[in-house]
């Protein structure tokens, strides 16, 4: 088990907050038999988290193209997921008029926000590595003259 530290804090604490957040939420409808407006958001924006880290997760498999491409390719998919979830919950509860437009602006700036930051650090650690390995190739090269 890792230590909490200041490296990891940030990470620990939101891992914490939203499994002991959902928790409580899943606790409270099951004990009232009933999802309230605020319980309903608390479960969207906990699938549209979950849509938009699968879909980013996937990333790899999309290596052979451009960065924007794979930004947009992977936002299409993630809005076509989400807009899918909301049609289903009208099975249950009629959608607002405008509520396919605002489901997709509240899931919109968040995800190309977060995609960005994604691929932004993902280059980074990329770049990290190439670094290591030409150092390594570096060392291993000097160790065989």
């Amino acid at each position: 088990m890792k230590l909490i530290n200041k490296e990891n804090f940030f990470s620990v604490y939101c891992q914490v907050f939203t499994v002991v957040g959902l928790f409580a939420t899943l606790v409270d409808i099951f004990s009232y038999r009933e999802v309230n407006f605020t319980q309903f958001n608390i479960l969207a924006i906990a699938a549209g988290s979950l849509v938009g880290v699968v879909i980013l997760s996937q990333s790899y498999r999309l290596n052979h193209l451009s960065p924007l491409k794979v930004i947009l390719l992977e936002y299409f998919v993630a809005a076509a997921c989400m807009m899918a979830l909301t049609w289903c919950t009208s099975l249950w509860e009629p959608v607002h008029p405008h509520g396919y437009l605002d489901m997709l602006t509240t899931f919109s700036l968040p995800y190309l926000g977060g995609s960005l930051f994604y691929m932004h650090r993902l280059k980074q650690e990329v770049k990290k590595q190439n670094q290591d390995i030409q150092l390594i190739r570096r060392l291993h090269g000097e160790k065989k003259q």
